[in-house]
């Protein structure tokens, strides 16, 4: 049977520094995120103000290319393969930092 495909859109916000925020819109097949496609995201620091868009590559890497430091900066974001449930927490880490983000919000858009 064919699951339906749904678009969803996540908030989490960083364990260690909770006015740093991630949106990610997802695409589900089921109550999976569906695999082997691209993915859009946000990544804002409501202290400062700052956003910062992402792509969510088929890998689970947070891609936000090199506009902003004039190198590539890519993040590990396990939110591809982790459950998704109100309060659960997603891996997020490069080689220099790693942290824990808690889903705050789930909301179905279509």
């Amino acid at each position: 049977m064919d699951q339906q495909l749904r678009l969803g859109r996540i908030v989490l916000e960083d364990t260690q520094a909770v006015h740093q925020q991630v949106t990610v819109d997802l695409v589900f097949q089921g109550n999976d995120v569906k695999g082997g496609i691209e993915h859009y995201g946000i990544w804002r620091d409501r202290t400062e103000g700052s956003v910062c868009p992402f792509v969510l590559n088929e890998n689970g890497e947070a891609d936000f290319g090199s506009g902003y430091s004039g190198e590539d900066r890519i993040y590990q974001f396990e939110i591809l393969t982790a459950p998704i449930n109100l309060g659960g927490q997603i891996g997020w880490r490069c080689d220099q930092y790693a942290t824990q983000l808690k889903i705050v919000s789930i909301t179905q858009l279509v």
